[in-house]
């Protein structure tokens, strides 16, 4: 059963995701699961707190100041950020495609930065954003250099992919084979034709020097220009290994 704060997050994310409109509370309450008079309940709490704004009964919530004072301090993992900028930007400029950052924390995937070109990010306008890990490039290219009991608590707790999402797993050993096969290739293409793809591009990983991967940075495809030529594919191929290995350097540098 949830609690109030993990009923209180689900409210903040849902909201979250209607930034500019506002949700009325029918809305938030069918999103999240929780009965209208406890939505009212914390909803005022957290307006309370400055954490919400009601706009009107018709509109909704958004979210409120104190949500924005939280990230006074800069972005989620704003030091990867500044090591990653300036090669994604200047892979943008030679591909003109969209770029994204992706990490993991708490075992849940999320865009922290990304610089958009041909394939609009249809999910968020904002920088930050939760996706399914075993449903995009990156997520598995991160998931590839988990420890098999890294693996094993990751999937304890969150099961294995959806068979639409990933029909070759079948079972644990599945997932660690596709992945140990994933861990091998420099840079994985990935494309919406494959069953459960979100998207399509190419994904390389971010690693320290000790192999630990920290994050893996990606080229996302349009969607209507997704079916490229082996030559096209290949070229970006290189394109995104010659960034990767210039971050991993300056990662190597910034720890050094």
């Amino acid at each position: 059963m949830a609690t109030s704060v993990e009923k209180a997050m689900a409210i903040l994310t849902a909201i979250s995701k209607s930034i500019f409109n506002g949700m009325p509370l029918n809305e938030i309450s069918e999103k999240t699961g929780i009965n209208k008079s406890t939505c009212v309940h914390i909803l005022n709490a957290l307006k309370k707190n400055g954490y919400v704004e009601k706009i009107s009964h018709s509109k909704g919530y958004r979210l409120g100041p104190g949500i924005y004072y939280l990230t006074r301090y800069g972005r989620f993992q704003e030091e990867l950020i500044q090591l990653c900028s300036p090669i994604m930007n200047w892979l943008y400029r030679e591909t003109g495609q969209t770029v994204l950052l992706a990490v993991i924390y708490e075992n849940k995937k999320y865009i922290v930065h990304y610089i958009e070109g041909e394939r609009v990010l249809e999910e968020t306008r904002t920088n930050l954003y939760e996706g399914n890990i075993y449903a995009s490039g990156t997520g598995r290219v991160m998931l590839s250099f988990f420890s098999r009991y890294m693996l094993k608590l990751f999937v304890d707790e969150n099961g294995l992919p959806e068979q639409r999402i990933w029909p070759q797993v079948k079972s644990f050993e599945d997932l660690w084979r596709e992945l140990k096969i994933i861990r091998r290739q420099p840079v994985l293409y990935y494309s919406m034709s494959d069953a459960g793809l979100i998207d399509s591009g190419l994904a390389a990983p971010l690693l320290e020097g000790n192999g630990k991967c920290v994050g893996a940075v990606a080229i996302s495809l349009p969607k209507i220009t997704s079916q490229r030529t082996q030559e096209e594919i290949d070229a970006l191929r290189v394109l995104l290994k010659r960034a990767v290995n210039g971050i991993n350097k300056r990662i190597a540098d910034k720890m050094g």
